[in-house]
């Protein structure tokens, strides 16, 4: 079945900074939606049909395309700025490379209101074939990922989401950028485990794995501007950000989104989630948990 998006309590738990001096999400302001000319398929990565049985979508990834508006770029920037001086909880893992504040939800009410508009969620619906709706858990369903100052803590790794669909957006201008690009792998996630000599599932990680794959089979993506963004089944496809090769300012904004069907696994990857630095993962997994035991059941 169909089950309605998790609603979200107005309540903001303790321990987390409050952005106050922020604009008032406006959808006909802050976002410019426009179609991707550019998709691709599980199966152009290599996926045979009957591994994508339990998969809620065809899609693999689609973009670069056009998802913030200048003004909108420039009103999540600020949110950035503000809530990388007041959060101080960074990532929990030592080995992590970038800078990633968990929260960001919580402290904006921008970044709520920007991820949950319908706007939103009908255009990336549309995107994956299949209704979505941002993730119902407030620390997943939004991230701003920062890239540190020194050049050789940029190598991320590559490694898969921990969620089923996320968007990548731009914040910075990725012509100001040496490196920093967006790439994925162009193979199965078995494949490249396979490779590894580990399990699918390890892949699943905000610490990535630091290896060198076919040149020929990476694919590096051009964002012509802030603002744009991919959209992708991240679960299924290998990525990571291109290592820096001069310092500088790389900012992305990720919301990430859950399927509505319930015929369909949760991905939510909760032994990797549970290792971030926020102080209301628990609950916020028990109220998705919960969500989708109940339309389970119906």
């Amino acid at each position: 079945m169909i089950a309605p998006p998790l609603t979200f309590s107005e309540n903001i738990p303790e321990g987390y900074p409050i952005i106050d001096d922020e604009p008032e999400f406006q959808p006909g302001r802050h976002l410019q939606l426009e179609r991707p000319a550019h998709t691709l398929d599980l199966e152009s990565f290599g996926y045979q049909r009957s591994e994508l049985n339990d998969v809620p979508s065809g899609l693999a990834l689609a973009g670069p395309f056009r998802l913030l508006s200048d003004e909108g770029v420039q009103a999540v920037r600020q949110v950035a700025t503000q809530f990388r001086h007041k959060s101080l909880r960074l990532e929990g893992n030592s080995k992590a490379a970038y800078l990633k504040p968990r929260g960001v939800w919580y402290s904006s009410k921008f970044v709520r209101d920007l991820c949950s508009a319908a706007e939103l969620r009908e255009f990336v619906s549309e995107l994956a074939g299949t209704p979505v709706a941002v993730h119902g858990m407030p620390t997943v369903a939004a991230a701003l990922i920062y890239a540190p100052p020194e050049v050789e803590k940029t190598n991320q790794g590559w490694h898969l989401d921990t969620v089923n669909f996320s968007s990548v957006i731009a914040l910075t201008e990725p012509a100001k950028l040496e490196g920093g690009r967006f790439q994925y792998f162009l193979g199965t996630r078995s494949e490249v485990a396979a490779r590894l000599k580990i399990q699918d599932h390890e892949l699943q990680t905000s610490v990535g794995r630091l290896t060198e794959l076919p040149p020929e089979r990476v694919v590096t993506v051009e964002y012509p501007a802030a603002g744009h963004a991919l959209f992708m089944q991240g679960n299924l496809v290998l990525h990571r950000g291109e290592p820096l090769r001069a310092p500088a300012e790389r900012i992305v904004f990720v919301p990430a989104f859950v399927p509505l069907d319930m015929r369909y696994p949760d991905i939510t990857h909760w032994s990797e989630i549970q290792r971030w630095n926020s102080p209301a993962l628990v609950e916020e997994y028990k109220r998705h948990r919960a969500w989708r035991e109940r339309y389970q059941v119906d």
